[in-house]
């Protein structure tokens, strides 16, 4: 599945690439029979599709989390995730009358 990762988030300064990158990932799991579903992902599948460690993936969903662009749940082995601002939900962050972005 295609996945996109929604301007605001690319634009966030704040944001390291590698979080980014954890976000479309994350994106690509989403069911699109229901987008308003929590998405549940296993780790070790995420670090296996990006050639990284849980470690590292743990850390950059920590990024994702305190910033506000994602919640993650604990469920059993898994966790599901939800993705603020999902593509299609984007509405391109609310522009300032100036045209430019908050």
């Amino acid at each position: 599945m295609d996945a996109k990762i929604p301007m605001g988030l690319i634009r966030d300064s704040h944001i390291k690439p590698q979080a980014k990158l954890i976000y479309g990932l994350i994106a690509t799991y989403r069911r699109y029979d229901d987008p308003n579903e929590p998405i549940v992902v296993d780790q070790k599948q995420m670090a296996q599709d990006l050639n990284l460690t849980t470690v590292q993936i743990r850390f950059w969903v920590r990024e994702l989390e305190k910033s506000g662009w994602m919640i993650k749940k604990k469920t059993g082995k898994h966790h599901e995730y939800i993705l603020i601002c999902l593509p299609g939900e984007e509405a391109e962050k609310e522009q300032e009358p100036s045209g430019a972005y908050k």
